[in-house]
């Protein structure tokens, strides 16, 4: 995970973020996570390796605009692609109900992107959630995500 998550990406936003510069145009989608925003007790390194990717794009929307880039994170939250199922992740009845589908994540994705955003929360229960990490302790945070991700 850390390998994929933060050198694989790094190398591949330098190489191809490069190419586009010199085009002067280009776009690029990177997928963070709502984890990106805290600590999460079960999924530290997860939690951690989507925290660099958030910032990473986050800088590099500023960076490559000036070169006619637009670089977009989309944040979302639990989604149901199988990765539970492959991982061999049990999920908890409070993230089922919580759980997008995965077109509206894409959708919410590309909007951003070609509206230009510098980073995006797909849905608007995963948005209140991120919102709510500005309002609470992080070690009460971290409690509630115990609670959820381990029910």
């Amino acid at each position: 995970m850390i390998p994929l998550n933060i050198t694989t990406l790094t190398e591949l936003t330098y190489l191809f973020g490069r190419d586009m510069a010199k085009r002067r145009s280009g776009h690029m989608l990177l997928v963070a996570s709502l984890m990106a925003f805290q600590a999460v007790p079960s999924y530290a390194a997860y939690a951690a390796t989507k925290a660099y990717v958030l910032a990473l794009g986050e800088a590099l929307h500023d960076e490559l605009r000036p070169h006619g880039l637009v670089v977009t994170t989309l944040c979302p939250g639990h989604t149901a692609t199988g990765f539970d199922k492959g991982a061999g992740a049990t999920t908890s009845a409070l993230l089922r109900l919580l759980t997008m589908k995965p077109r509206p994540v894409a959708a919410s994705g590309i909007r951003a992107l070609l509206q230009g955003k510098a980073m995006v929360v797909a849905g608007m229960s995963n948005k209140m959630a991120a919102f709510s990490n500005r309002l609470t302790p992080r070690s009460m945070q971290r409690a509630t995500l115990k609670r959820i991700v381990d029910a």
